[in-house]
């Protein structure tokens, strides 16, 4: 759901919404309400991106205060960055239930029912989280309103069908066709020949080009441009649909989301003319239990049974390897914990697909780090956006994780956007550093078990 906009919307009064993928991409501390030390140090927790200790804090304040919207709302929150979509809709359902009829009143409803939304959104409950756009949407017929409603036909796409139905061998290796500049594995669309996907974890669905999508008869419902700062570039037109089938080797899966943007720009300027048609992002990988093996050079996907997460923790056991904590933001953003050149730490964007680097972060956390920065040496290229300037930095020391659970890396290749992505500069609600992405991987198996919420890091 790459529905990204950005609007200064009035009815007499500014109402300013930032909607990103599903969410309102609105500071979640600046609720309402907010009485007290205790409010004061679970909200502080919540902004360094403790999230741990948040939610131990805003469940202590809910014993005192049960009904108290702000934080009911911030537990909802919480929950839904464990990945436990389940209570994350529950909390949202207590939100609604305890909002005074003015609050529940469109438009102040409006983010409640988009981040209620997210949470059945992220649980594959579709059915609801379609109800829950169609109330956020409102009743009146402007652009960003449009936009939600794509969303919502999107979801009302799958009406009496389950997504992501799988179905074949219990676990498959499909070997990589390339490495460089990210990794490429072949594809299936609607019993198509082998096609060429990237596969990225910055990526939210799976996304495949607007021209293989004619041809396969790929279902859309409309879309829209992105919007600078969504991602590498800006001006590209997403449209949102449905796949009935994909296989890769020996496992199918069917009735899947997809984006439908232009991979044309994608395949000249960053694969130098190889033909990609579409990505693999962090929605689909998360029905499995998967790794991306750049030692191997392969992608390996397992279903989530008993037998293969036995196997996949008893071989573990026998090997070296970092296990690293991780949450996830919206609909699809992985975050661990890191640092690069010895300062900077805190909370990171896992996005493998930032083609030949290791880290992105912003021009004031680079500079500020003793980056060298010489933008007459920029380059223009292409994002999933459009056209991206971009310069090549040289970073001393990147590291993710934290204590015994480190990987380090040194003389990481780093980019840096002229246009800088609206991850940063705390718009979240607490502070991203940066993206870590493909050179801090290679040689190494990272597979993200999304049960546990975990990113385990074999070298």
């Amino acid at each position: 759901m790459n529905m990204i906009a950005k609007i200064n919307f009035e009815f007499g009064w500014a109402l300013l919404a930032v909607v990103m993928l599903f969410g309102v991409l609105i500071a979640h501390g600046a609720m309402a309400n907010e009485p007290g030390a205790e409010m004061e140090r679970a909200n502080a927790s919540f902004a360094n991106g403790d999230f741990e200790s948040a939610k131990e804090q805003f469940l202590e304040l809910e014993r005192a205060a049960p009904k108290d919207v702000a934080v009911l709302r911030k537990i909802a929150l919480l929950y839904l960055l464990e990945n436990n979509a389940s209570l994350s809709q529950s909390y949202y359902e207590k939100v609604i239930e305890n909002s005074s009829a003015i609050a529940r009143a469109w438009p102040n409803s409006l983010e409640l029912y988009l981040d209620t939304a997210l949470a059945y959104f992220r649980g594959d409950d579709f059915a609801r989280a379609a109800v829950y756009l169609g109330k956020a949407a409102g009743p009146m017929g402007v652009t960003f309103i449009d936009e939600i409603a794509v969303a919502q036909r999107q979801l009302e796409m799958f009406q009496g069908l389950d997504p992501y139905i799988i179905s074949g061998e219990p676990f498959v290796e499909i070997p990589f066709v390339q490495l460089d500049p990210l990794p490429v594995v072949l594809v299936s669309v609607n019993g198509s020949e082998p096609l060429k996907f990237v596969i990225d974890t910055g990526a939210e669905e799976i996304t495949i080009d607007t021209s293989a999508a004619q041809r396969l008869g790929v279902e859309n419902v409309g879309g829209s441009s992105l919007q600078k700062g969504a991602a590498a570039g800006s001006g590209a037109m997403v449209q949102l649909g449905k796949i009935d089938r994909i296989q890769l080797g020996g496992l199918g899966v069917q009735n899947i989301p997809v984006d439908i943007l232009d991979m044309g720009p994608i395949s000249e300027r960053v694969f130098e003319g190889t033909p990609i048609s579409g990505i693999i992002g962090t929605r689909f990988l998360m029905h499995f239990l998967s790794s991306i093996d750049y030692k191997n050079q392969q992608l390996i996907l397992r279903q989530k049974t008993i037998e293969n997460r036995m196997a996949f923790e008893t071989r573990l056991s026998g090997i070296a390897h970092k296990t690293i904590p991780i949450s996830m933001y919206y609909t699809h953003l992985i975050l661990a914990r890191g640092s690069f050149n010895r300062q900077n730490e805190g909370l990171y964007v896992v996005d493998s697909g930032v083609a030949g680097a290791g880290l992105l972060s912003s021009e004031e956390k680079f500079e500020s780090s003793g980056v060298l920065i010489d933008w007459s040496k920029s380059e223009v290229g292409a994002g999933v956006g459009g056209e991206a300037e971009a310069l090549q930095v040289q970073v001393n020391e990147v590291v993710l994780g934290t204590g015994a659970n480190k990987v380090i890396r040194s003389n990481v290749p780093g980019v840096l956007l002229r246009e800088e992505l609206g991850l940063f500069g705390g718009g979240l609600g607490f502070e991203i550093q940066g993206l870590i992405s493909h050179s801090l991987f290679k040689g190494a198996v990272v597979s993200f078990d999304f049960e546990s919420m975990e990113l385990i890091v074999e070298e």
